[in-house]
């Protein structure tokens, strides 16, 4: 196979898994408002918010998480995850909101194939091979589509309608 094919055929691999990250990207960039339209009783009315140490203590009383995101500015809940991938979601007074399953709708799924391509450990792995794989598009570009004489028009913008 020709450096030609090589480069068309890694070109259409790679441009296709870009268009498919970045269009998980760019819908999970709305993930807090898909969020709060799949589960309301996370825009529950807040009160006083208690302190984090005494939330984080009774949150951490009922089983053991693997982390907890502590609330922000468009998520006023905690999240806490467990090792299994479910995820708890705690209010700022200290009581559990809902549990989201592990794959248990659309934004977990576009999560994890963004994160790791649906494969867990492995998924990491095979995006490193895609990295490899990107820099060896670069590459067999540069070879196939580097000039081969340099002339000074290569570098001249024309600005003529």
């Amino acid at each position: 196979m020709g450096l030609i094919k090589l480069h068309k055929y890694l070109a259409w691999i790679i441009g296709g898994w870009f268009a498919l990250i970045g269009l998980s990207g760019s819908t999970l960039l709305f993930k807090d408002t898909l969020l709060h339209a799949q589960y309301p009783q996370l825009l529950s009315s807040m009160y006083e918010p208690a302190s984090k140490a005494r939330v984080l203590s009774s949150i951490t009383a009922h089983q053991r998480y693997q982390y907890i995101m502590l609330p922000a500015a468009n998520s006023t809940y905690y999240q806490a995850i467990m090792a299994n991938g479910d995820i708890d979601y705690w209010s700022q007074e200290g009581t559990l909101l809902t549990t989201r399953p592990y794959f248990s709708d659309y934004i977990a799924v576009l999560e994890q194939w963004h994160m790791n391509l649906l494969f867990d450990d492995i998924g990491y792995q095979l995006l490193g091979i895609i990295a490899l794989f990107s820099l060896l598009l670069v590459i067999s570009g540069l070879i196939v589509w580097w000039p081969k004489r340099w002339h000074k028009r290569l570098w001249e913008i024309n600005f003529k309608f």
